[in-house]
């Protein structure tokens, strides 16, 4: 099934996908395939302190963005940055699919929701307005200024 559109809730332990329409959420979880604890840089040892990059929980999550039209990444710390650089080397062509990414701490799964479909409803409205601002600027058809 082909949505049109997802929000995922994201940190290093798992990816939270939604799939959204104005009456129902689908919710597919998809676990780190390496758990993280939390880690510390300490002066003088090797590594950056940071998480490195899981590929294959960057891949699950990259094979169900492809069920949808466009999607916003939300979550807590690097987790989502780290999937965008993921979408941007390795699959480049789900970059234009990405609306937004915005931090957000652990909301429930409701607000998740909620969240997305006023995000998706206000995109919506824009996108498919018949509003051109430039078809009709208020002066006559001949277009021209008056001589007088």
């Amino acid at each position: 099934m082909l949505n049109a559109h997802c929000i995922i809730w994201m940190d290093h332990k798992e990816a939270r996908l939604f799939a959204i329409d104005m009456d129902d959420a689908e919710l597919t979880t998809i676990p780190a395939s390496h758990q993280v604890g939390h880690l510390h840089h300490r002066a003088g040892t090797l590594g950056s302190g940071k998480p490195t990059e899981d590929r294959a929980y960057f891949n699950a999550i990259e094979a169900e963005l492809r069920k949808f039209g466009e999607f916003l990444l939300v979550g807590p710390g690097t987790a989502k940055l780290d999937l965008v650089r993921h979408i941007e080397h390795h699959a480049a062509d789900l970059k234009n699919k990405l609306v937004t990414v915005k931090a957000a701490d652990h909301p429930t799964d409701p607000q998740i929701v909620a969240y997305a479909r006023k995000f998706f409803k206000a995109s919506d409205r824009m996108r498919h307005s018949n509003t051109d601002l430039f078809a009709h600027d208020g002066r006559s058809s001949g277009g021209g200024h008056s001589s007088e």
